[in-house]
């Protein structure tokens, strides 16, 4: 009675130990990081720069959207984003699984400003150069001071020191408020404090049940030596089914249950979101997927060991 128990207890502490070590792949910020990529978060974030930026910052430009895009795409590349999003996770995480009181992130944006002010001077003389040439009319009224005027004018080379300042002017005008450095605050926001503890919490018990595992096949052995391995192999077996069974249905149940989460949130942002955590479940999938295989193939190599020790412990007994 009191082995089965123990049995049971074991079935389960070797399940969690595999959804804890694949849970734990959250904490990879590489491994995260992959996962943006893999959902194309940089291109689609940059195809809607409309959203991010504030309207009346944007009507004082001489850009469209299609401009204000291509911009952010020459001054804000693929690889930028990334590495950012990259330090930044690394930042959070370590912080997360840290006892710091802060977290002490910071990027340095002034390359990223100068390369802005060139890339969008650029993109305005372009602009410009694309102008009908003033009529005497229009002369009287130019003006490129506040957005792109209504005409060029004719003895004014968009290259010129004329035009350029102007422009170059009205674009650092616009991001004279961005900070050089991006830093986080000083004090943790309330929902950064609660994932701190959810995390340590986490961490605690995923180790606690690690060790707990261990130290259970470890008694196993110790109490049972080589009849241990039959009720290893049963042990192995069921817990490696119950991964199986996980697999099929609950990353499912948590992936809807995020995509209704979701549904609060921006349109954008929530499309975004869903394929980011449908990516990320798809490889916890694969990962457990792959345990399940490891846990099954313990369960058959014990099995086949306790028949073994089983026949050989009759043998001597015959004989």
């Amino acid at each position: 009675m009191i082995k089965s128990f123990f049995n049971f207890v074991l079935i389960w502490l070797v399940f969690f130990s595999s959804l804890g070590y694949t849970l734990n792949q959250l904490q990879q910020p590489e491994f995260l990081t992959e996962q943006l990529r893999e959902a194309k978060t940089y291109e689609r974030l940059s195809s809607h720069t409309e959203t991010f930026l504030p309207k009346e910052n944007i009507e004082n430009l001489p850009f469209n959207n299609q401009d204000l895009e291509d911009i952010i795409k020459s001054t804000i590349d693929a690889n930028t984003f990334y590495d950012f999003t990259d330090k930044w996770l690394t930042a959070y995480i370590n912080w997360f699984k840290s006892d710091d009181q802060f977290v002490g992130f910071s990027y340095n944006l002034t390359q990223i400003k100068e390369k802005l002010v060139t890339t969008a001077t650029d993109k305005a003389l372009v602009r410009y150069d694309s102008l009908d040439v003033c009529t005497n009319k229009q002369l009287t009224a130019w003006d490129a001071t506040k957005g792109l005027p209504e005409c060029k004018i004719s003895s004014s080379a968009s290259d010129s020191n004329t035009v350029k300042p102007l422009f170059k002017a009205q674009i650092e005008n616009q991001i004279k408020e961005l900070p050089d450095t991006f830093k986080t605050g000083d004090t943790p926001s309330p929902l950064e404090l609660k994932i701190k503890e959810s995390v340590k919490a986490a961490n605690k018990a995923i180790l606690i049940i690690w060790v707990a595992t261990f130290l259970f096949i470890a008694l196993y052995f110790v109490f049972f030596r080589a009849h241990a391995f039959m009720s290893l192999s049963i042990i192995f077996i069921i817990a490696g089914l119950l991964e199986i069974g996980f697999g099929l249905i609950g990353w499912e149940w948590l992936r809807n249950s995020l995509v209704d989460g979701f549904k609060t949130q921006q349109e954008l942002f929530a499309a975004l979101l869903v394929d980011i955590s449908a990516s990320i479940i798809e490889v916890m999938k694969t990962i457990l997927g792959n345990l399940s295989i490891i846990t099954l193939s313990l369960g058959a190599v014990s099995l086949i060991l306790g028949i073994y020790f089983a026949i050989k412990s009759r043998s001597k007994t015959l004989g």
